[in-house]
């Protein structure tokens, strides 16, 4: 394995959990992360969609 994909693996692994976070959960982790007021539902769907979340 070479250390580009290496590299790469640990990228994923990092990001994978915040992306998950505040595309299933935007309400609670964007204010936390970003100091983003999530409550409304619009806000909340447009993070859903831009994660491809449901």
């Amino acid at each position: 394995m070479t250390h580009t994909q290496k590299f790469l693996l640990l990228a994923a692994a990092g990001l994978t959990p915040i992306a998950l976070s505040y595309g299933l959960m935007p309400n609670l982790s964007l204010p936390f992360l970003f100091d983003i007021d999530a409550s409304a539902t619009n806000v909340s769907h447009i993070f859903r969609a831009v994660m491809g979340s449901t």
